[in-house]
């Protein structure tokens, strides 16, 4: 059975010796999201975002793991071409990217490095537009996801003139969120980015991006400050001031920042593409161990406990209504049915949401490829049902062994087994 089972899925999606072209002279149409959902501004029809996330990985010399896929020296055009091709070939309309913004040092990235003053590395640069072109030539949009912002000295300098001083008890991922300087740098560089892209495609082709998504992962740490103590006072980027005795003044604080840091990045990036989209990326409060937003209850000072995951997600729904936000990422390796999905995180969101990331743990099927092959046709259907409006597979064809990616089979392992259930020629509507 299991042999007859991959023979059909690798029919469906054998490779085509199809010849590579040149990106094409005309723009996509442009996708625009409204509470229904997102949809093509051509046709108005709605627009289901189906495809992968493309993700190669490297280890710079302190051993660190980055995203290499479009780092100058490693960038890998044909086999960018590959992958496109088959997605054009396989019906998919959909390509999701990591942006690396470096490290101080400045061995790579986009940032290259404190003392570098570029808004953006060129030839970083040169290669996303590229790739945005080859992708948009084949009908397939990009999705790219910027962390952080650039490591190099432009935005640091920024930093220090928002803040005028270090800005008192908050620490680790909260200062993203939280801190003026930082929300300005970020700002800056989702708009500097959407600008260079601009200068490289040509203006009228950026619709080709499907959204600028600021976060691959929004969350906040509760063992570091301000949430580390259920004591002290802080003032994030709205200027107010907050008890941290209080677990809802707690709440609240992370709640109200992370509404305003979108809206000022919105605000940023469509001064200069006014019709653009931005996303966010997040994971739910299961897949941390929580029952959902509580003022961070789950959190530490000195006694950390190693086996105690300390993250809390976004609030999908206040942001929603709240904040700038277009779409909404959210993603899924542990299916839980509709408990992740609850009311309190998505019942009154008024934004859609697609699943950036879903992936299947080889140890999750006993390794039977065939298994993890249906069981994410099934998931795919479950998340449908629930409303999602987008299904972006990780990864591809990511064969690194690093980041733990090699516990998780690729889209296009054996042939494409994977793929042969999620392709839409084979399942042209992803909810059946």
């Amino acid at each position: 059975m299991a042999g007859a089972a991959v023979g059909a899925l690798l029919l469906a999606v054998a490779p085509q010796a199809a010849a590579i072209t040149g990106a094409g002279d005309g723009p996509l149409p442009r996708v625009a999201s409204r509470p229904q959902g997102l949809y093509s501004t051509a046709t108005g029809a709605p627009f289901v975002s189906r495809g992968a996330n493309y993700v190669r990985l490297a280890t710079n010399a302190a051993g660190q793991v980055y995203h290499s896929t479009f780092e100058p020296g490693r960038y890998d055009r044909s086999r960018v071409i590959a992958f496109l091709e088959q997605l054009r070939h396989d019906g998919y309309n959909t390509a999701r990217v990591f942006i690396d913004h470096g490290t101080a040092g400045g061995d790579h990235g986009i940032g290259r490095g404190l003392g570098t003053y570029d808004k953006v590395y060129p030839p970083y640069m040169d290669n996303v537009a590229d790739f945005v072109k080859e992708a948009a030539a084949r009908g397939i949009y990009t999705l790219p996801s910027l962390d952080m912002f650039p490591t190099n000295s432009y935005y640091w300098d920024l930093v220090g003139r928002v803040n005028g001083s270090s800005t008192p008890n908050m620490a680790g991922r909260n200062l993203s969120y939280l801190d003026k300087g930082r929300v300005a740098a970020k700002a800056e560089y989702v708009a500097n980015f959407a600008t260079a892209l601009a200068e490289r495609i040509g203006a009228e082709r950026r619709t080709a991006i499907l959204a600028y998504q600021s976060d691959n992962e929004v969350f906040f740490e509760a063992n570091k400050a301000p949430y580390h103590r259920m004591s002290g006072t802080v003032k994030p980027l709205n200027g107010v001031t907050y008890d941290m005795s209080s677990k809802a003044q707690r709440q609240q604080s992370a709640d109200a920042s992370l509404v305003e840091y979108t809206i000022r990045v919105k605000s940023r990036l469509t001064a200069v593409d006014r019709d653009a989209l931005l996303a966010v990326g997040f994971f739910s409060y299961q897949a941390v161990g929580k029952t959902g937003a509580d003022g961070f209850s789950v959190h530490c000072d000195t006694t950390c406990s190693p086996t105690v995951d300390y993250r809390y997600p976004l609030r999908a729904g206040i942001l929603s209504y709240w904040g700038a936000v277009d779409v909404l990422d959210l993603h899924m390796y542990t299916y839980r049915g509709a408990p992740v999905l609850d009311a309190h995180a998505m019942g009154s969101r008024k934004d859609p949401y697609i699943i950036g990331e879903f992936g299947a743990l080889r140890s999750a099927y006993g390794g039977d490829i065939v298994a993890a092959a249906y069981g994410m046709r099934d998931t795919q259907r479950q998340m449908c049902a629930l409303g999602a409006q987008g299904y972006l597979y990780f990864t591809w064809d990511t064969t690194e062994r690093l980041a733990s990616l090699e516990l998780f089979f690729p889209m296009a392992e054996q042939r494409g087994a994977i793929n042969g259930q999620l392709a839409p020629i084979v399942r042209p509507d992803p909810c059946r």
